[in-house]
């Protein structure tokens, strides 16, 4: 996700890494994120839930007391890309 450099993303690898640093940066400045994309996912049975899964799990913080489960982000797809096979 975020792999070319365009305004304002600054990939880790141009074309192989995204912008991790710079997503963990804000992240760590208390900054609330989201996710807004025109598709999500790509062509696999469970990819569309798989996708906005980790872009959640990546993005959010933990609720204490309750694991395995996140809060604080937002996922925003104009398509949650799903082909079944």
């Amino acid at each position: 996700m975020l792999k070319m450099t365009r305004e304002g993303i600054h990939p880790d690898k141009h074309g192989h890494v995204g912008p991790i640093m710079q997503i963990k940066e804000l992240k760590n400045k208390g900054f609330p994120l989201a996710f807004v994309g025109d598709v999500v996912g790509s062509v696999s049975e469970s990819s569309y839930n798989s996708a906005v899964n980790s872009i959640l799990w990546f993005v959010g913080d933990d609720i204490p007391y309750v694991p395995n489960k996140r809060s604080g982000s937002i996922c925003v797809g104009n398509k949650i890309e799903t082909f079944l096979l």
